[in-house]
C-alpha cells in the first residue's frame, strides 16, 4: 500500500506531468497549425491537382509523427540523464538511497512514454489536418492566396489561450511549492544548532537487557564525551529538535476519552537532565529535570509553551497530570514540574504539534541520539566520536552521524527535491507557452505585411504599428491569464491539500504571492516573445510587402 502522504506527493507530480503535456500538444499543435496556415497555398494546390482529404491529412500526420520521433529521443536522453540526477540526488544521504529504490528506464516505462508521444502526435497533427479542409483549400486558391484562413486562426488562438491558461496555472503551482520550500528552510526548532553534532547508538539488549543497564551506559557515555576538550555540553534522548520522534495522542487526566476516537498527538522524548542547556531551551517556568528524577520516583514531564497554552486553561499547567498514549498499549501518566520554550522534536516537514519531555532515567530506552555542542567543526569531531564511544564499548558502535545542517537537509530533502522538480516543470511550460505565442505572432506579422506595408506608406508610426501587432496577442493573454488565475487558484488549492503533512504551515497565504510572481514571469516571457515579431513588422519595407503575396 502507498502511504497516503506519498500518494499525495505522487498525485501532485501527475497533475503537473499531465498539465506539461497538454501544454505541449497545444503548443505542438498551434506551430503546426500555423505551417499549415503558412503552406495553405501549396495544399491549395495540391487540392486542385485531385489530392484527396485522406491523402493531405496522412501527409500532416506522417510530418507531425517525424517531428515527435526526433523528439522521443530526446526525450528518452533527457530521461535518463534525469535518472541519473535523481541518483546522484539520493547518493548525497550518507546512507544512499534505499536498496530497493533504482531509477533506470525500463521496458514499460519506454513503451508508455512511445504511447504518450504517438498519441501526442496524432494529436498535434490531426487539427491541422482536420481543419486543411478541401473546400477551405479550393477557397484560398480562387481568392488568389488572399485569404486569412480564419477558421484555422480561430483555433490557433484558442490553442494559445489554453497554453497561457494551463502555464500560468502551473507557474501558481511552482512558486507556492518553491516558497514553501523556502518558509520550510527557515522553520524556528526552538533551539541553536549552530557547532552541532548528532548520532544514533543502539544497544544490544543482550549487553543491556534492563533499563536500569541502558540508563548507567548513556550516563557513562555523555559523561565520557564531556571530558573531551572540544565537546562543550552533550545530551541523550529518545529524539533530537528537528529530527523524526514518536507522536503519540495524549489527554489530561480526569479527562474522558471518547471511544473510538483519536486523540489529540504531541510530540514526545525522553531525554537526559543536560538535554534543555545542550540545547539552549528556555525554561519557563517550574523546573528542569534533576537528580530528584530517578527511576523510583513519581513520573514527571517537561511540556512546552503550546501545550501550556492549549491544555493549561486559566489554572496554568504546572501540576496538572497528563496521560500519554492513553489508548496504546502502554499508557502514562506523568505530572508536569515545567514548561520550556516552543521546540520541533520532530521533521519540520511535519504538523507543528506540542511538546513533552520525560526523564530518560524513568523511560529507558535502547535507540537514543545523541547532540554535542563542540567548539570546533563538528565534521571533524565525528571520527573523535567513534573512538571515544568505543572507549566505553568497542562493541557498541554509533550510525547517523551528521552535523545539524545535514539533518535539516536530510529532513527537508524530498520537498526541496519536488520543488526542483515542479520548477522544470514551470520552466519547460513557460518556454512552451513564449514558442506559442512567439509562433502566432510572428505568423501573424507576416500576414499583415501587405496592411503594415500600406501603413508605413502612408505614414504610420512604428509605435502605432507594434502596437497594432501586439494588440492581438494582448486579449488572447489576457483571457488565458483569466482562465489560468482560476485554474491556478484551484490547483493551489488542492496542492495544499494534498501536501498535508509535507507542508505544515509553510503553504498557508502564498497562493497571492505566487499568482502575483507567476503572472509577472509570463507577462514578461509574453513581451519578449512578442519583440522579435514586432520588430520584425517595423522593418518591412513598404515597397516589397504592397507587392507580398
Amino acid at each position: 500500500a502507498v502511504h497516503d502522504g506519498t500518494r499525495g506527493v505522487l498525485d501532485v507530480m501527475l497533475v503537473a506531468t499531465v498539465l506539461v503535456l497538454l501544454i505541449a500538444c497545444a503548443n505542438t499543435a498551434n506551430l503546426m497549425l500555423t505551417r499549415t496556415l503558412a503552406r495553405r497555398h501549396e495544399l491549395a494546390v495540391r487540392v486542385a491537382l485531385g489530392a484527396s482529404r485522406r491523402r493531405l491529412t496522412v501527409h500532416l500526420l506522417a510530418q507531425s509523427l517525424l517531428l515527435t520521433a526526433i523528439a522521443a529521443v530526446v526525450a528518452v536522453l533527457l530521461a535518463r540523464a534525469g535518472a541519473r540526477w535523481l541518483d546522484a540526488a539520493f547518493r548525497t544521504f550518507d546512507d544512499g538511497p534505499p536498496l530497493w529504490m533504482h531509477f533506470e528506464l525500463d521496458a514499460r516505462i519506454a513503451s508508455m512514454a512511445i504511447g504518450v508521444a504517438v498519441l501526442t502526435a496524432i494529436v498535434a497533427g490531426l487539427i491541422p489536418a482536420l481543419r486543411a479542409g478541401g473546400a477551405a483549400m479550393s477557397d484560398h486558391l480562387r481568392d488568389s492566396g488572399r485569404t486569412t484562413g480564419g477558421g484555422m486562426g480561430r483555433v490557433s488562438r484558442v490553442l494559445t489561450m489554453g497554453e497561457v491558461a494551463l502555464s500560468l496555472a502551473l507557474l501558481m503551482a511552482v512558486g507556492t511549492l518553491v516558497r514553501g520550500v523556502v518558509l520550510l528552510g527557515r522553520s524556528d526548532l526552538g533551539i541553536d544548532t549552530s557547532q552541532m553534532l548528532t548520532a544514533r547508538v543502539g544497544l544490544f539488549e543482550s549487553t543491556y537487557p534492563t533499563g536500569a543497564d541502558q540508563v548507567r551506559f548513556f550516563e557513562r557515555l555523555t559523561a565520557h564525551l564531556r571530558e573531551d576538550p572540544a565537546v562543550v555540553d552533550v545530551a541523550a534522548g529518545t529524539s533530537l529538535p528537528g529530527i523524526d520522534g514518536w507522536s503519540p495522542g495524549v489527554a489530561l487526566d480526569g479527562d474522558e476519552i471518547p471511544t473510538g476516537q483519536a486523540l489529540p498527538r504531541i510530540n514526545f522524548a525522553a531525554v537526559d537532565a543536560n538535554y534543555l542547556s545542550t540545547f539552549d531551551i528556555g525554561l519557563l517556568e517550574g523546573r528542569g529535570f534533576d537528580a530528584r528524577d530517578t527511576a523510583d520516583s513519581n513520573a514527571v514531564a517537561l511540556v512546552d509553551e503550546r501545550f501550556a497554552q492549549r491544555y493549561g486553561g486559566e489554572a496554568g499547567i504546572l501540576g496538572r497530570r497528563v496521560r500519554i498514549d492513553p489508548q496504546g498499549d502502554d499508557p502514562q501518566l506523568v505530572t508536569v514540574v515545567g514548561v520550556v520554550a516552543n521546540l520541533r522534536l520532530d521533521s519540520p516537514t511535519d504538523p507543528v504539534r506540542p511538546s513533552v519531555l520525560v526523564p530518560l532515567v524513568q523511560q529507558p530506552a535502547r535507540f537514543v541520539s545523541l547532540g554535542l555542542r563542540l567548539r570546533g567543526d563538528p565534521a571533524a569531531f565525528a571520527p573523535r566520536l567513534s573512538a571515544l564511544l568505543a572507549e566505553v564499548d568497542a562493541d557498541t558502535p554509533a550510525y547517523w552521524v551528521r552535523t545539524y545542517d545535514q539533518v535539516m537537509r536530510e529532513a527537508t530533502f524530498d520537498t526541496r527535491l519536488l520543488a526542483q522538480m515542479f520548477a522544470v516543470f514551470g520552466i519547460v511550460a513557460l518556454i512552451l507557452a513564449a514558442a506559442g505565442l512567439y509562433g502566432v505572432i510572428a505568423f501573424n506579422v507576416g500576414q499583415r505585411t501587405r496592411e503594415i506595408g500600406v501603413r508605413r506608406a502612408l505614414g504610420a508610426s512604428s509605435s502605432s504599428i507594434v502596437r497594432s501587432v501586439l494588440a492581438r496577442s494582448g486579449w488572447q493573454l489576457s483571457i488565458g491569464v483569466a482562465i489560468g488565475l482560476a485554474v491556478g487558484f484551484a490547483l493551489t488549492r488542492a496542492l495544499g491539500s494534498a501536501m498535508q503533512g509535507v507542508f505544515p504551515e509553510a503553504l498557508d497565504g502564498n497562493t497571492v504571492g505566487a499568482a502575483g510572481a507567476a503572472l509577472l514571469t509570463l507577462v514578461i516571457a509574453a513581451a519578449i516573445a512578442s519583440l522579435v515579431p514586432a520588430r520584425r513588422a517595423l522593418g518591412v519595407d513598404p515597397t516589397v510587402a504592397l507587392r507580398h503575396e
